[in-house]
């Protein structure tokens, strides 16, 4: 499950590192423990990593990513529309040394090519 947290046309990413330790950009969430709904997970890894409250909407896109660590691994991941209740912190022991506030149309270099386009999606005008 992954976060698309939006405020004022910004949306917040946080930053993680690979484990060569190559930092990268992507939105806040992780994994669905055996038999925790979906909703519950996402306002967990929420409260885990950024140390906020948060409210979760609906499912509004997804992505597969390949994970290079574990080449037998893709993780598929649901992107909810999602709001921050609290000023979210990056939590350093889940490993989320900054989280930040951007522009759709100025992602930090390192954002994974998933979450650009997912951003990109949900920011795009309606046609």
């Amino acid at each position: 499950m992954k976060a698309l947290v939006s405020s004022s046309e910004k949306v917040l990413l946080l930053r993680e590192h690979h484990c060569d330790g190559r930092a990268f950009w992507t939105l806040p969430g992780g994994g669905v423990h055996r038999g925790e709904k979906p909703e519950r997970a996402l306002h967990r890894e929420l409260t885990e990593e950024l140390q906020c409250g948060a409210v979760v909407g609906t499912a509004i896109d997804w992505y597969a990513y390949a994970h290079a660590s574990t080449p037998d691994l893709l993780s598929v991941y649901t992107v909810y529309d999602c709001a921050v209740v609290e000023r979210p912190a990056p939590n350093a022991t889940e490993g989320i040394d900054q989280c930040r506030w951007v522009r759709p149309d100025s992602l930090p270099p390192r954002t994974l090519s998933q979450v650009r386009s997912v951003v990109s999606g949900a920011h795009a005008p309606p046609r």
